[in-house]
């Protein structure tokens, strides 16, 4: 974003700054020159977002480092914990269901040749 508004700054300098030509004949159209305000404030604007530019850059860098990287490190850490606790509680139905069928067996009294194997 601060290299965007850089950027938008340098424009509005272009913008503003009088276009130097040919001399006006009376069939060219007469362009107004901007006013020394106008132009004083753009290249203030300019000035001010290139100073933040490179006072914010580096403490930007360094929140990046501090802060989002180690949270993004967090968030994979938090979604392998997921995962691996959704593995754990399928195999944990798996194992209540098997556990289920062997205690309905155990509990049969009249156990056939096909139940015995």
């Amino acid at each position: 974003m601060l290299n965007h508004q850089c950027n938008t700054s340098d424009i509005l300098v272009e913008l503003y700054n009088p276009i130097v030509g040919k001399k006006e004949t009376e069939s060219t159209v007469r362009r107004t020159t901007t006013p020394v305000q106008s132009m004083k404030a753009v290249e203030e604007f300019k000035d001010t977002m290139s100073d933040l530019r490179d006072i914010l850059l580096p403490e930007l860098d360094r929140v990046d480092k501090m802060v989002v990287l180690p949270s993004k490190d967090f968030i994979d850490v938090v979604k392998l914990i997921k995962k691996t606790i959704a593995k754990r509680d399928h195999k944990k139905v798996d194992f209540d269901r098997y556990t289920n069928n062997v205690k309905k067996l155990q509990d049969k009294k009249d156990k056939s040749a096909n139940d015995k194997n």
